[in-house]
């Protein structure tokens, strides 16, 4: 019976040890998706984006300390962040589907894409809130026309 009890305890020590190894895997193929991509970059506009917003309500705070707080956001959210989305990922990329996409983002074609994106983010919000506009214009046009 003893032996029953060793030999289970030891499956599953070591099924926890590979499940465990293969999810650092997995994280560390992710965090490399981040990096290739540009992923990394905005998440990092975001964060400072967010700090400069909060250090506007404490202009007593020194800069010293806010640049001590983006250096340690930036390193422990991304690293955070990079565990929280794991099984996100997971579910709908396999590690044979990431190595695929670096590789294309560590291509030419692949590096543009990753350098432009912010920027083309950008002036599609832009775009967006113009379109966005228009519709409305054209519901509340609608609208007045059923009410009338």
């Amino acid at each position: 019976m003893a032996k029953k009890i060793i030999f289970i305890v030891a499956v599953l020590l070591l099924s926890s040890s590979a499940f465990a190894q293969e999810k650092d895997a997995y994280e560390a193929k992710l965090k490399e998706y981040f990096e290739v991509s540009g992923s990394n970059a905005a998440f990092e506009k975001s964060i400072i984006g967010m700090l400069d917003m909060i250090k506007q309500q404490y202009p007593q705070v020194k800069d010293e300390y806010w640049n001590a707080a983006k250096e340690e956001m930036i390193h422990t959210s991304m690293s955070d962040l990079a565990k929280m989305l794991v099984p996100v990922y997971k579910k709908h990329l396999s590690v044979t589907d990431l190595d695929a996409i670096i590789k294309f983002y560590k291509s030419p074609a692949g590096k543009k894409i990753a350098l432009a994106t912010p920027d083309i983010m950008a002036e599609s919000m832009q775009v967006g809130q113009q379109w966005g506009a228009q519709v409305a214009q054209k519901v509340q046009a609608k609208l007045k026309q059923q009410s009338n």
